[in-house]
This record gives C-alpha cells, sequence and structure tokens, in this order.
C-alpha cells in the first residue's frame, strides 16, 4: 500500500476573532494586487502514484462543520450566501485538525466551510475526484468601508512535501470573467520569501478540476489564494458569492 489511511482524525475549531464588520473606514492592508494567470501543470495522468510518494492525507472537508453562512442552516447550495460576501473580516480563524498524529493547523479568511454541497453541475459525490465538501474562498471584492477581501486558506508547517494535489471548482453565480482560479504559494527551508508556484485555472469550473503539483520542500507552508481577472475591475460587495472552492487537498511525501 503506498499510502497512509487517514486515521484518529480530530477536528477543533478556534476562532481567534470572528472579526467580521459591517463597514467601517481603514486603510486597506494589501491593496490590490492582480496576479497574472499562469495555468500550470494540467496533465495529472502522467504522474503515477509511486512517483508522488506516500499519501500523508487527504483532506475533502466533509467532517468540518458548515460554517460562515449568513443563514444558520444549509439552504441551496448555490444561493446559500457566504458572510464574505458583504461582510468584511479582519482577523483570520484557526481550525486545527490532527490527521493520524500529524497536526495541521489551518489559517483561513474571507472563506465559508459547506460539508455537504459539491461542484455547481452536480456531479459530485463523496468519494468522487471533484468530492462533496469543499472550502468556498472569497472571490476579491472591494468592501464600501475601504477594505479588499483576502479569500485564503493555508497550513502550518508541513514537515516533507513532495507533491500537493488540490481540486478546484468555481461557484455557481461566478464566471471565467471575473474569477481567475487559484493562485499556490509556499514558504519552506531554503525559502527566504513566500514563493509564488503558480496559479490554476479548471478547464470547466462548474465541474471543477484536479491539479498536481511539485513542492519537494521541507517545513513548508502552503498557502492557496482565490484570484480574480487582472483585466476586470474589481467589483463590490454583494448579495451574490463570487467564490473559488476547493474541494479536496492531498499531500504527498517522499519515500524514504
Amino acid at each position: 500500500m503506498l499510502f497512509t489511511e487517514k486515521l484518529n482524525i480530530s477536528l477543533a475549531i478556534v476562532v481567534i476573532s470572528l472579526g467580521m464588520h459591517s463597514c467601517k473606514t481603514v486603510i486597506p492592508e494589501d491593496g490590490l494586487v492582480d496576479i497574472p494567470v499562469t495555468i500550470v501543470n494540467t496533465n495529472i495522468d502522467t504522474i503515477p502514484d509511486s512517483i508522488k510518494g506516500l499519501l500523508v492525507f487527504h483532506e475533502n472537508f466533509q467532517k468540518w462543520p458548515r460554517e460562515y453562512y449568513l443563514s444558520p442552516t444549509l439552504q441551496d447550495c448555490e444561493t446559500d450566501l457566504m458572510r464574505s460576501a458583504g461582510l468584511v473580516s479582519f482577523f483570520p480563524t484557526t481550525v486545527s485538525v490532527i490527521y493520524d498524529t500529524l497536526k495541521v493547523d489551518y489559517s483561513l479568511i474571507d472563506f465559508a466551510v459547506n460539508p455537504e454541497c459539491g461542484n455547481p453541475d452536480g456531479t459530485s459525490t463523496a468519494t468522487s475526484e471533484v468530492s462533496t465538501g469543499y472550502v468556498a474562498l472569497q472571490c476579491p471584492v472591494y468592501y464600501t468601508c475601504g477594505h479588499y477581501s483576502k479569500g485564503y486558506l493555508e497550513t502550518s508547517p508541513l514537515p516533507s512535501v513532495s507533491y500537493v494535489e488540490f481540486t478546484v471548482s468555481y461557484s455557481y453565480s461566478s464566471s471565467n470573467t471575473y474569477e481567475a482560479g487559484v493562485s499556490l504559494w509556499k514558504k519552506g527551508d531554503g525559502d527566504i520569501d513566500t514563493v509564488k508556484v503558480g496559479t490554476y485555472v479548471p478547464d470547466d469550473p462548474l465541474k471543477g478540476q484536479k491539479f498536481t503539483v511539485k513542492i519537494n520542500s521541507t517545513n513548508v507552508t502552503l498557502r492557496f489564494k482565490s484570484e480574480k481577472n487582472s483585466g476586470v475591475p474589481i467589483i463590490n460587495e454583494s448579495n451574490i458569492n463570487h467564490a473559488i472552492r476547493i474541494h479536496d487537498i492531498y499531500i504527498w511525501k517522499p519515500v524514504k
């Protein structure tokens, strides 16, 4: 068997601060920086598991509680409004998950968790490649208080990563003209600064797509960030979801 089974998973959500407010005057922390889209490594079928190494864990968010929607109960999968569509968030939320003996702390901001819904075209199942369950990352929007959304998921440092795989779709109300996939960033041993690995755009955003990316790094932090098309003006907060969904994350390590 070339992978470690996902065992003994415990989940604890620690809210550092809810940090969500209606608008007030602030100075944008990040400004607006658009990143040109670069589609990288879309042909994943040529990389066998024996090359990727040993599977450390597969996170599909199906055990996470539903969080950060305006409605306290599940609504229609495609119209359930994320809080971040209209409410600014100033502090990240930390979610800690234990995979066997490995504890991973996820830092998230401008996001929502849906453990039940799948891709918009309706083909997701609990075990499909683009599975049910996802973290939705707010695509960049401008809040009228002068703050820009960030929309990212970041891991705590991972001991050793050979490859990372992840599946991406868009919310139904998103489009190819505004949303521009997920950018992946890393900082590990030997990296002075956080390094952009690439931006990953599914061929069919409503169906979703799996991407396989070579990392080959130790003590590495991975950040997944939602992106907008650099050629389109940023939109203001609204009552419509503009989000990039990450359904699955697979972390592989080298075989010793």
